[in-house]
């Protein structure tokens, strides 16, 4: 993702080495490091921005809470806690850990359901963002954290005009239906590179 604003202070690095140690796999420690609310004016005053794969639901929640319990479990993938406490968030999609399709991630941050249909109304559903804010964190977010702001992340004059046409309207339909949605086209500095409808024929 190239350079974070302050993302990975000493206390985080070192948490992380801890959970090596303990023969965890490098993904392991760095997602099972849940947010420890003591120190959340901290992240917001020194990180500025939390890591945000939104996707629990490939199965990760599984090994979270068989490691760490379920109390812990239920401080990772804590992004209504950092909104709530003034930390911008920078969505991804974590691949190839975690679905590519970016319906998906924004299904699963504002959801919080996971594909193994065992938490239908959300693993830690308080954690659930809207879609509003997931759209904000996916794009503004991610373009704040790569210090490329002042050029993408928002359909603004002067920046790259990097964006999509999708199939239905993501602001107002159910939430569980975002996982259903199709881009129709994508367009990239302004060039049209993608039109489902010339691919189909």
């Amino acid at each position: 993702m190239g350079l974070t604003r302050r993302l990975f202070t000493k206390e985080f690095k070192l948490a992380a080495v801890r959970r090596l140690e303990q023969g965890v796999s490098i993904g392991e420690a760095a997602r099972a490091l849940e947010v420890n609310p003591n120190v959340l004016h901290r992240w917001r005053k020194e990180f500025r921005i939390g890591p945000g794969n939104a996707f629990p639901g490939n199965g990760q929640q599984r090994w979270a809470e068989g490691r760490i319990g379920r109390d812990r479990a239920s401080r990772t993938y804590a992004f209504r806690t950092f909104l709530d406490h003034g930390v911008r968030l920078a969505l991804g999609t974590d691949w190839s850990v975690a679905p590519l399709n970016p319906m998906l991630t924004l299904y699963a941050a504002t959801t919080r359901a996971t594909l193994d249909g065992k938490n239908p109304n959300g693993w830690f559903p308080e954690q659930k963002l809207t879609i509003k804010e997931a759209i904000e964190a996916y794009t503004m977010g991610s373009a704040y954290a790569e210090f490329q702001d002042n050029k993408k992340g928002s359909i603004t004059p002067g920046k790259l005009a990097d964006m999509v046409l999708l199939s239905d309207d993501v602001l107002v339909i159910d939430p569980v239906k975002i996982r259903d949605v199709k881009v129709l086209k994508t367009w990239v500095g302004g060039k049209l590179t993608y039109d489902a409808d010339a691919a189909s024929h």
